[in-house]
């Protein structure tokens, strides 16, 4: 996992502070509860059905966060026509 458990509940707390996140390629970033909140309710797959625009998927075959790839990337373009 990219941040751990403990961020996660972080997040999760509820109080929507900010909740600072290193990058795998350095620096940081700062989300709020709804970010966390997406992680446990929302479904790629499920959004991509109802979504009527262009899409545009783009995987990486070394990608050691969403995997495995492009195994992922290929079943979210089997959701929008």
């Amino acid at each position: 996992m990219l941040w751990g458990a403990d961020k996660i509940k972080e997040g999760l707390n509820g109080d929507d502070k900010p909740v600072p996140l290193g990058m795998p390629t350095g620096g940081e970033v700062k989300l709020k509860s709804g970010f966390f909140i997406s992680l446990l309710t929302l479904d790629p797959a499920a959004e991509l059905v109802s979504y009527k625009g262009p899409l545009f998927v783009a995987v990486g075959t070394k990608d050691t966060i969403v995997f495995p790839q492009p195994a992922i990337g290929q079943s979210l373009i089997k959701y929008h026509h």
